[in-house]
This record gives C-alpha cells, structure tokens and sequence, in this order.
C-alpha cells in the first residue's frame, strides 16, 4: 500500500468526521431551538394562568412559579357562617376563600 492510498484514506476518514460533525451540529441547532421554543410556550402558559414569566426563564424559576399557581384545590367553598370573635358577630358571606396552609 503506497503512501498516497494511505493518506487518501485517512483524508476520507477526515471527511466522513467533517460531515458527522456538521450534522451534529445542525442537530444541536435544532434541539436548542425546540428547547427554545418549549420554554417560551410553557412560560406563556404560565403567564396567562397569572403569574408572569419571562420566556427565557430558568427552568426552576418556572418550576417556582408553576407551583406559586392557585388552582381550584387551593380553594374551598364554605357555607355562611356567623362567627364571633369579639363582643359583635361578623358574618362572612358563602363563597369560594383560598386554604391557608
């Protein structure tokens, strides 16, 4: 085997690498856009819940917030009811009130 039929072989090899690299790049591109993406469209639902949130939020900054969301199991329904706390009844009227942890 020549030394030309080694380099060209080694060149090839180079190559084929070249090309591997090049579309693992462009696939990389592609994840972080999808990540992109993602976070902006999770960060809008957030936002549109009442709690705003920037699209390039950190994921536990999001996670923080998705949790600072009430939702109907923070929130109980209680009857009418007279209580008397002090010397005068102070009647609290039925309706939804948030729990108190």
């Amino acid at each position: 085997m020549g030394v030309s039929q080694i380099n060209e072989r080694q060149l090839n090899k180079n190559l084929k690498e070249i090309i591997n690299n090049a579309a693992t790049k462009e696939e990389l591109e592609e994840v972080k856009k999808s990540v992109s993406d993602g976070k902006a469209a999770v960060a809008n639902a957030i936002t549109n819940k009442g709690v705003s949130t920037m699209i390039d939020a950190e994921f536990a900054i999001m996670a923080d917030n998705i949790n600072s969301i009430i939702t109907t199991n923070d929130v109980i329904n209680l009857a009418s009811k007279t209580y008397t706390p002090s010397i005068n009844n102070q009647i609290i009227s039925a309706g939804q009130y948030i729990k108190e942890d």
